[in-house]
């Protein structure tokens, strides 16, 4: 049993050879599970960088009061190539904010 078993004859994909930037966007009410377990998972990926971004700098509290403390603006924020939006209750309100965040998603 010293040979490896073979799924398919498939070629694997190749690796990423590029740094990968990634950013997380927190608002208010919204669902801090929809944003700590996709950060949880995409913050593992090697060579890569995590960037939390808001609205503003100011703290963000979430859909129960858990406050969240942004790294930075989306003024500020680098260009992505990964951009995590959680869901939650402040959603809807963040798709309506046309001088927020929704405008910026919409142009990647």
């Amino acid at each position: 049993m010293d040979t490896p078993i073979t799924i398919s004859d498939k070629k694997k994909p190749a690796r990423q050879k590029n740094h990968l930037t990634i950013g997380a966007l927190i608002f208010p009410r919204m669902d801090q599970i929809d944003f700590t377990g996709p950060f949880e998972v995409l913050s593992r990926i090697p060579d890569s960088t995590i960037h939390v971004i808001a609205k503003t700098k100011s703290q963000v509290r979430d859909i129960q009061g858990l406050i969240l403390t942004p790294q930075m603006s989306i003024v500020e924020a680098p260009e992505f190539d990964v951009l995590l939006v959680p869901g939650g209750f402040g959603q809807l309100q963040l798709m309506n904010d046309e001088e927020g965040a929704f405008p910026y998603s919409k142009s990647l």
